[in-house]
Formats: structure tokens, C-alpha cells, sequence
């Protein structure tokens, strides 16, 4: 169950667009919304000098800034909402030490299709939080499509999976933002050949995904299982989550050391800025830290 759901933003439209999911999703789970900006927002180039005048006055349009979309969300959605302004010279290291402080459960950010990767993904901010971050990340691109999610959850969820990862997290993830009325998830596993009988990949491949699935029913979530052929891992799992219309597709991180997580980022990095649903990236469990209060001032200015 969420305890807790962070949007990371920065001014502009485009990154306010992740608010009503997130606002929705910490109001089904009875959680906390935290808003941060990283200061200074904005290149780094036009940032005023530390300490100064204009440096003071743009702290306090964040600060300004924050606090009126709090009042917006209060008059909309029943829940504790929390602002944070971060100094950071990195704004994804910035934001992955306040998530890891507050033990965030969630982040929602927008992108779009600006550039290579997006707007968050070309500064590295998404990336970031995509490999390093200790909490699931939900990406969103607003301007694709309407929002397929409802007040209550997605809807048609698609699990990839490599059989190497943690299921256990993945399960958790879906079970968590899965719409509680008709809500139904699907466990998929890319091989590069399926075949007869005599292979031996796809015959492993479907019974671990039934394992799982036993599983996820006990959770209370209706769940089926599909295998597919693909050599390119990406493109197989769009093109899957695209033919079933899925509005939601979750993956998960292998649990390994921060250098060696540098490296995994080619299913991630692929399909984050080709898919046209939201995209949860969550990680293996770590080893869990005590639940701060998002309203201790600890490093909030």
C-alpha cells in the first residue's frame, strides 16, 4: 500500500500534468502528496548567484509557486499535501537523497517526446531517477493520449519480467495501482524463441509466470500470463502492451550495486521514450529505512 507519492517539478505546465494521477493515487491509498522544486529550477545558465538579491527572489517564487498548487489540490482531492524546495547542484541526485530521507513509496514525473528521451530524460533527471531510485517511478506522457487511468487505478496492466529481477516488487507495484474494480494485470516474459516442446526457453519461461500468477491471484488481482517471441526485448513488450491495450506497463530492476545499475538501463532506456502508456519502473528491495514525516523542515527551505 502507498504511504506516500512525490511529483517533482519544475514551472512548467507540462510537468503539472502529473498531478492529478498522483493526487488520485494518494487519495485511493490514503497517503501523502509532496511537491518539490530543486532550486534553482531553470538551466543552469540563467540561475542567479547563490545569495543574492535575484537568487532570494526566485526561492521565493518557488516557494509561492508550490504553495498555490497545494491550495488547488486541497480544494479537489482529500489529502495531506507537503512542499519541499531543495538545494542541489544535480536535481536528480538532489531529488533521489530527499526521496530516500522521506522514504517516498512513489514518484510520478511528466515527459514528452522532446529530443531523444524527453525533457526530463535529455537532462538526465528521469534517467536518474529510472536506475538509482529506491522508490517506483510512474512516467507519464500526458500529451500522447488522455490519462488512461481512472480516479481508482489502471485498468489493464502488463508485468514484464525477465525472470531474474524480484517478482515480488513488481506483484506489489501492480496490486497497489491496480484499479480496484475490474482491475487485471498480465505477467509477460520476452524470449527469443518459443517453438515446440523441444524449447526448453518458453517451456520455463510459462511455468515460472504461472508460479507467479498463483501468486498475484492471491492478492486479489486477476492475473494472466503471456509469452512472446522477440529479439529485441523493448519492442516486443510495446508491441504486446499496445495489441492488448494496456494503459499501464511495470517494470522492474535487477538488485545489484549503483555501478552495475549505471549499465541496466537498455529495456528502460529503449522503451521509456517509445511508449505511448504510463511506464512504472520500480526496483528490487533494499533494505528498508524508517518512514520520515514529509513535514519535518529537514533540508527544506
Amino acid at each position: 500500500m502507498l504511504r506516500s507519492v512525490l511529483v517533482p517539478l519544475d514551472g512548467s505546465m507540462l510537468a503539472e500534468e502529473a498531478l492529478p494521477i498522483a493526487a488520485a493515487l494518494a487519495e485511493q491509498n490514503k497517503a501523502s502528496l509532496s511537491l518539490t522544486v530543486v532550486h534553482p529550477w531553470g538551466p543552469a545558465e540563467d540561475a542567479p548567484r547563490p545569495a543574492t538579491r535575484a537568487d532570494r527572489g526566485l526561492r521565493e517564487t518557488e516557494g509561492l509557486y508550490l504553495n498555490q498548487l497545494i491550495q488547488r489540490l486541497a480544494s479537489v482531492y482529500r489529502i495531506a499535501v507537503y512542499e519541499a524546495v531543495l538545494d542541489g547542484a544535480a536535481t536528480g541526485e538532489t531529488l533521489e537523497r530527499y526521496i530516500r530521507r522521506r522514504n517516498i513509496d512513489l514518484v510520478v514525473a511528466s515527459t514528452h517526446n522532446h529530443g531523444i528521451l524527453g525533457r526530463f530524460l535529455s537532462t538526465g533527471v528521469a534517467r536518474f531517477l529510472a536506475r538509482y531510485s529506491r522508490s517506483r517511478v510512474l512516467f507519464i506522457k500526458p500529451q500522447v493520449a488522455p490519462l488512461p487511468a481512472t480516479l481508482v487505478g489502471f485498468k489493464r496492466i502488463v508485468v514484464a519480467l525477465d525472470g531474474t529481477s524480484d517478482p515480488e516488487v513488481s506483484l506489489e507495484a501492480a496490486a497497489d495501482l491496480a484499479a480496484p474494480e475490474g482491475g487485471a494485470i498480465t505477467l509477460l516474459r520476452v524470449v527469443n524463441e518459443i517453438g515446440g516442446s523441444p524449447d526448453e526457453a518458453g517451456a520455463e519461461a510459462r511455468s515460472y509466470l504461472e508460479r507467479l500468477a498463483t501468486r498475484s491471484r492471491a492478492l486479489g488481482l486477476p492475473t494472466r500470463t503471456a509469452v512472446v517471441c522477440g529479439e529485441k526485448i523493448p519492442e516486443a513488450i510495446l508491441s504486446y502492451a499496445t495489441e492488448q491495450q494496456a494503459d499501464l506497463i511495470v517494470l522492474t530492476t535487477r538488485k545489484r550495486g549503483r555501478l552495475a545499475r549505471a549499465m541496466f538501463g537498455s529495456v528502460a532506456d529503449a522503451l521509456l521514450p517509445k511508449a505511448t502508456v504510463p511506464v512504472l519502473v520500480c526496483h528490487a528491495a533494499e533494505e528498508s529505512v524508517k518512514a520520515a514525516d514529509p513535514s519535518d523542515p529537514l533540508s527544506v527551505r
